[in-house]
């Protein structure tokens, strides 16, 4: 199973409120619904290049966020048939 995640590292109160960063939400839940991550990107544009480019070519892309937040990536995943999956706690 090819699985990426996409999350950012926020440099935020929340490390400091003990609040979940996303990459452990997009962790968790990937350790919890049996997906094993192959790469972890930060930079949704790179992981278009990336996709586009061929150098990767996942099944799954797991990210914290809306889809609204990521137009460009939503049609690419719709056009390649790869799952698009939010771990957005509204949204879930």
């Amino acid at each position: 199973m090819n699985t990426i995640a996409l999350a950012h590292h926020n440099t935020d109160e929340r490390s400091e409120l003990e609040y979940p960063m996303p990459i452990d939400i997009v962790e968790n839940f990937c350790q919890s619904h049996g997906y094993k991550i192959s790469v972890v990107y930060e930079d949704d544009e790179l992981l278009i290049s990336d996709i586009k480019n061929q150098e990767i070519q996942p099944q799954y892309i797991i990210f914290w966020g809306e889809y609204d937040d990521y137009p460009e990536l939503d049609m690419l995943c719709d056009e390649l048939d790869i799952d698009f999956i939010t771990v957005y706690p509204e949204l879930v």
